[in-house]
């Protein structure tokens, strides 16, 4: 049942439903495939690792589970109850609106193609958002120092403009998280702004968080100049 539901929504959105563990896009040296169950307990550690903690705001085991097991489950379940009051799934109005809530969200690794080897992790949002934005909430490198921030991102970037025809990415970033910053800048993505003290610590501090983004025409004008992915 899988199958078909992927295939009704598909239908019924345009949007492609990648299989856990499927690949998603590859680079010279790495790959992007859709997280699988096997890949919870990478996810967990780099996400709860203490060099990695203070940048992000980490999600527990029961979300990520949820998020790679509740496209299938969710669509089954809505796939099945539309068939079953012979309602066209296309034409179910509150179908697109109850699959976002599972399908919303879709975890990625970043592994090397040469060992297989996982390297990173992203977390998408928005893959239902009617404007066509994604967030990408989560972008984590586990191996530092060898390049895969770049061409981890670039991928990230070509499968959500070429792949998955998105109009707009964008994300936030801890003020003080210079590496990411410059990351995220030297691979074309600009400042639109500062949610100044938009999150309250513990200790009952503040943090501002700087929001940068990317429209797939600059996509497409880097990705001319030879500064993307063909």
């Amino acid at each position: 049942m899988a199958i078909e539901s992927g295939i009704a929504f598909q239908a019924a959105t345009g949007i492609e439903v990648p299989a856990a563990g499927q690949v998603l896009v590859e680079g010279p040296r790495l790959r992007l495939r859709r997280a699988a169950l096997t890949d919870i307990d990478f996810i967990m550690r780099i996400t709860q690792a203490p060099e990695n903690v203070p940048y992000i705001f980490p999600f527990d085991r029961d979300t990520h589970t949820a998020i790679i097991k509740g496209t299938t489950i969710r669509l089954q379940e809505l796939v099945e109850a539309a068939a079953a009051a012979s309602i066209p799934v296309a034409t179910v109005g509150a179908f697109a609106a109850i699959v976002a809530e599972s399908y919303g969200a879709i975890d990625i690794i970043s592994e090397e193609k040469s060992t297989g080897a996982p390297v990173g992790y992203f977390l998408v949002r928005g893959l239902m958002n009617e404007l066509r934005e994604l967030e990408w909430t989560h972008v984590v490198v586990d191996k530092k120092g060898c390049g895969y921030g770049h061409e981890g991102l670039k991928l990230l970037k070509k499968w959500s403009f070429d792949v998955m025809g998105f109009h707009h990415g964008w994300l936030d970033c801890k003020e003080y998280n210079a590496r990411a910053l410059h990351l995220y800048e030297s691979e074309g993505l600009q400042r639109q702004g500062r949610e100044r003290d938009t999150l309250r610590l513990a200790d009952g501090t503040y943090e501002t968080l700087v929001v940068l983004d990317m429209l797939e025409d600059e996509y497409r004008q880097r990705q001319s100049a030879g500064l993307e992915l063909g």
